[in-house]
């Protein structure tokens, strides 16, 4: 499962497979992190508050993700 202290090169690392429809979602919500180089060292939560993400938007994001690799 994908959770919000996973780094996001973690998450593409964890999840190989999955990758192409994981980037698509984070970048359809304004997320370049995908190709960013605090990916590595950014927790997911970190990256959806820098880009002004709250509380729920942030649940949401992470049950997106999810959702895709299951």
């Amino acid at each position: 499962m994908i959770d919000e202290n996973m780094t996001i090169a973690e998450i593409f690392y964890k999840y190989p497979d999955h990758q192409e429809a994981l980037a698509e979602v984070l970048t359809d919500i304004g997320l370049g992190c995908v190709g960013c180089g605090s990916s590595h060292d950014e927790t997911l939560m970190q990256g959806l508050e820098a880009h002004g993400f709250e509380e729920n938007a942030i649940k949401k994001v992470i049950s997106d993700l999810n959702s895709i690799i299951s």
